[in-house]
């Protein structure tokens, strides 16, 4: 799989470069096509370029990053790009690269808490879904990445075809199982509306769970149970007044869940 990484300059993005040194150790055969970016937003540099030129500017923000990626033992290629706003500048190199995903980092840590918990680029980065976009606490480690499955959650709808057919191609590339779950009211009927969604998405899941109730509260006690390494959920695509009216299940989760959340986008 090919990623993409944003590195910023302070501790954002540590949670996501965690997540792919942890990745680069599990994945078969190895992490694949990994670029880490780091944008020069423009506000910024306006303000920097009235003191520097522009190519020290980008051999700094270079050096920076290159030190960064070292501090967890990750060499791969960096790019220094510009953009109005970050999350412009990754979603133009996922594009270019055809990336599988972006990762950035988000806020919160891994207890969720926090005002902002997503921050601005991760938020941006949801809200423009260029491609399947993977949020990781500040503060996750290697080490703090759970042993058990990819958790792939689905509405039964549309809106998780992709999300489910990516968490299946996740969990065979970082060699581990494929839990797909769905919250219903009366669970006892919901596993065979599940097993019947799950074969006509041509995905071939390892195990099936249906909790009762809503699935954006059972999602963190799933995550505890199967301690799982990846929580992935597809996205409705809200527009700005749908998201005001709604929840969004996706973005809830990537700010508040205990592990790394995928949110993919439905296909065009």
């Amino acid at each position: 799989m090919r990623w993409v990484v944003g590195v910023d300059v302070g501790e954002g993005s540590h949670g996501a470069l965690a997540l792919v040194a942890w990745a680069a150790g599990q994945a078969r055969p190895g992490i694949g096509d990994l670029v880490a970016v780091h944008v020069l937003e423009a506000e910024h540099l306006r303000v920097v370029l009235r003191l520097h030129h522009l190519d020290e500017v980008t051999a700094e923000a270079r050096r920076v990053t290159e030190k960064t990626l070292a501090r967890h033992g990750l060499e791969t290629p960096v790019e220094i790009v510009q953009a109005i706003e970050a999350s412009d500048g990754l979603a133009a190199v996922a594009e270019r690269l055809a990336a599988d995903a972006i990762v950035v980092g988000r806020h919160a840590g891994l207890d969720g808490s926090g005002l902002g918990r997503l921050g601005r680029i991760a938020r941006r980065s949801l809200q423009e879904l260029a491609a399947p976009v993977i949020v990781a606490p500040h503060d996750l480690t290697p080490e703090a990445v759970g042993a058990g499955p990819i958790l792939a959650l689905s509405s039964l709808g549309d809106d998780s075809v992709e999300a489910v057919r990516f968490a299946r191609r996740l969990a065979t590339w970082l060699g581990r199982e494929l839990v797909v779950a769905h919250g219903e009211e009366r669970p006892s009927e919901g596993l065979g509306a599940l097993e019947a969604w799950v074969t006509a998405t041509g995905v071939r899941a390892d195990r099936l769970q249906v909790v009762e109730g809503s699935i954006l509260a059972s999602a963190p006690r799933l995550v505890s149970e199967l301690q799982a390494a990846l929580l992935v959920t597809g996205s409705r695509m809200l527009s700005g007044i749908g998201r005001r009216l709604h929840t969004s299940i996706g973005s809830e989760l990537a700010a508040s869940a205990p592990l790394a959340v995928a949110v993919v986008p439905p296909a065009p």
